[in-house]
């Protein structure tokens, strides 16, 4: 999409060591963006001989002028725009940065004191405030640098991006040169600045999903609970439990995939001379416990050696208040695990829905139930669920669920309700993605 606007901005090198302090102002004539509104769109101005299109960055949007030069790192870690006319331009950056934390980045002050803490921001050199940009929070530096000896007034925005991405925007405006530019396509750029959730890499997401490494691995440590898995047995996968606390504490296994396929978990442990298998156990204060998770159904998925294993879990006290709620722990019981070692099932290619999140396929029947196959097609944690069933006509009361995280996939059954070949079935699915909650039409299937 372009806009076409009604006269000529102007290349410059990198940005260099910021000037000794000397704010910008935002007098008449001089670079500042809150004079947008009146000035930036007026016919004569630089601006308006452009034609302009709406472009994103890892995690912004924002409009550009199509005919400046436009440079971006190899590694997709900064682009850069320079005027064909002028030595202005901007630049964008983009940091990972694990260690700012989610309150710091929603609170002005915290995160001023983040950006500062960690080398972003000189306070001796620069002025800053924080500002909204749309919906979001982010930090607006103003300065004077000298890059390639050329005088530069300097806007800069510190925009949070995800839970841990930050862009760095660099908006360079240059003084006393023969080709100066009256700024307005800087102006321009900034007004159009904005968060845009749907570029945001996948590395500035907190998916939930922590890989822990080869074992002996520590699942959690902490006050109340430490869990350790620490081998691969004829039984099953090993883990030690100790309960560090002196209340009575209980954990709850929520998900369990081998080799990449979800499968149905069990705690088993032996309590007072009697084995139990159960998805919970709890453990009174200061005791050790070693238990054995199991899979119930690898044979589903012709599973004979475990390789790579995920687990989510989470732990409560006696008052079924939770304490911790772990991510999606993936962790390997051999060196060099390779997805396609341990491929042991191969997907049906009866495709009963697929978009650009999920694909879903038939599986067959068994054991009476009608079985799917679902498979997340993104980097992404999906749910899916099967509803609005109907056979041959006739509604039929049963349900299906299931959670997929990337590269899994997992067979869903629909339950409480016998199914036979030959019938035809209409079902909706509802799928959950990133929080995003649709449903599908009905899609037809042929048992």
């Amino acid at each position: 999409m372009l806009l076409v606007l009604l006269s000529g901005c102007r290349k410059s090198g990198e940005q260099g060591q910021a000037a000794d302090s000397e704010s910008v102002s935002s007098s008449s004539g001089s670079f500042d963006s809150e004079n947008e509104d009146e000035s930036l769109m007026l016919e004569g101005s630089s601006a308006s001989e452009y034609d302009w299109e709406e472009e994103f960055y890892k995690g912004i949007s924002y409009w550009a002028p199509t005919q400046w030069d436009k440079e971006e790192a190899d590694d997709g870690a900064s682009l850069k725009y320079l005027d064909t006319q002028s030595p202005d331009y901007f630049l964008l950056e983009y940091d990972n940065n694990t260690s700012f934390t989610s309150e710091e980045r929603e609170d002005p002050l915290l995160y001023e004191n983040a950006l500062i803490n960690g080398g972003y921001v000189d306070p001796n050199s620069s002025q800053g405030v924080a500002v909204m940009l749309g919906d979001g929070l982010a930090f607006k530096v103003t300065g004077s640098y000298s890059i390639d000896d050329i005088s530069y007034q300097g806007i800069i925005y510190f925009i949070p991006v995800g839970d841990y991405g930050t862009i760095v925007a660099s908006f360079m405006h240059a003084q006393d040169v023969d080709d100066e530019s009256d700024h307005s396509c800087l102006e321009m750029v900034i007004s159009t600045l904005k968060i845009d959730d749907e570029s945001i890499p996948e590395d500035s997401r907190n998916l939930g999903i922590t890989m822990l490494g080869t074992l002996p691995v520590t699942l959690v440590d902490d006050d109340n609970f430490v869990i350790t898995a620490t081998a691969i047995t004829n039984e099953g996968i090993s883990l030690n439990i100790v309960n560090n606390s002196d209340e009575k504490n209980s954990i709850m296994l929520q998900e369990l995939s081998i080799n990449g396929y979800m499968v149905d978990g069990a705690i088993n442990y032996e309590y007072d001379g009697f084995d139990f298998s159960s998805s919970s156990l709890y453990l009174e204060g200061g005791k050790q416990q070693e238990v054995v998770l199991t899979a119930e159904n690898l044979e589903e998925y012709n599973i004979t050696d475990i390789g790579r294993v995920g687990i989510k879990f989470y732990c409560y006290d006696s008052s079924y208040n939770t304490f911790y709620d772990s991510d999606y722990l993936i962790f390997d019981t051999v060196e060099d695990y390779d997805n396609d070692s341990y491929a042991t099932y191969e997907a049906s290619d009866d495709i009963v829905y697929q978009d650009e999140n999920v694909v879903i396929t038939y599986e067959g029947i068994t054991d009476s139930n009608a079985c799917f196959g679902i498979r997340s097609l993104k980097n992404e944690i999906i749910d899916v669920s099967g509803k609005k069933v109907s056979v041959d006509g006739e509604f039929v009361s049963t349900s299906a669920y299931a959670t997929v995280y990337p590269d899994t996939f997992c067979r869903m059954k629909l339950e409480k309700a016998e199914f036979t070949s030959g019938s035809e079935m209409l079902i909706s699915f509802q799928i959950t993605v990133n929080s995003s909650r649709y449903s599908t039409d009905n899609c037809s299937v042929n048992l």
